[in-house]
Order: structure tokens, then sequence, then C-alpha cells
């Protein structure tokens, strides 16, 4: 999916045959092949690079909703979970979905620690009582 032109990539990327589920991925592996290269090493790293943003936000959400403790005690769960290592090894899309994932869970609890919600168009809803 990610050896061809932009605009092939992105056609095949977004409709792919074989794998339905992982357009961003392969989107987001053409970019970062055509900055670092194109080679096992280069594929890996960008997953690679996903798992150690994952233990950031995985940190960064526990901290916050349950203090500092809860924080280090997360980030030690993340960083021994043999899926979140197997995934960061892997030239696939599993280690991106998981940072995804974590960047779900950290705005949503920004989004109930503030009290507010933000829909579609005007100025958002506000919050009750």
């Amino acid at each position: 999916f990610v050896d061809r032109p932009f605009d092939e990539a992105w056609r095949v990327g977004i409709f792919p045959d074989q794998n339905p589920h992982a357009p961003l991925y392969y989107l987001v592996l053409w970019g970062w092949l055509q900055a670092a290269g194109a080679s096992d090493f280069t594929v890996r790293y960008l997953s690679v690079l996903f798992g150690v943003a994952t233990v950031a936000v995985v940190w960064r959400a526990a901290r916050e909703w349950m203090g500092v403790r809860t924080g280090l005690i997360a980030t030690l769960l993340v960083v021994c979970s043999p899926f979140a290592i197997h995934f960061a090894q892997e030239g696939r899309m599993y280690a991106l979905y998981l940072l995804l994932a974590a960047l779900s869970l950290l705005c949503m609890l920004r989004a109930l620690r503030s009290g507010r919600r933000r829909g579609r168009g005007g100025g958002g809803w506000r919050r009750r009582g």
C-alpha cells in the first residue's frame, strides 16, 4: 500500500482489499517512509514511536484522573504489557490503535473534569444545573 505515489496510495489505502481497517495507518506510514526512507527498520520504528507515545499518554491520563501514584502504576502496567510490547515491535497498525484509544481516554477524562461538552456547529452545549 505504501510503495506507490501518493495519489495511488491514497486510493488503495482508503479502500484496501486486504485490510479494510487500517487506512489511517497506511497513510501515516506512507508519509513516514517518505521522510525516513523505506526499510524494515523504519516501518517498525513508527510502531515504536506510537508505543512510546502511548506510555506517555497513559501516564498523563492516569495522573490527571487519580494522581501521581496511579499514573506510575498505570505506566508500569503498559510498559510490562506483553500486548503493548508486541504491538510496538510490529510493523502493523495495532500500536497506532492503542495510542488512539489512550488519547480517547485522556480526552474523555478532560471533558468529564471540565464539565463541558462541545457539539458541532454553534457555541457548544452548556453544563446543566
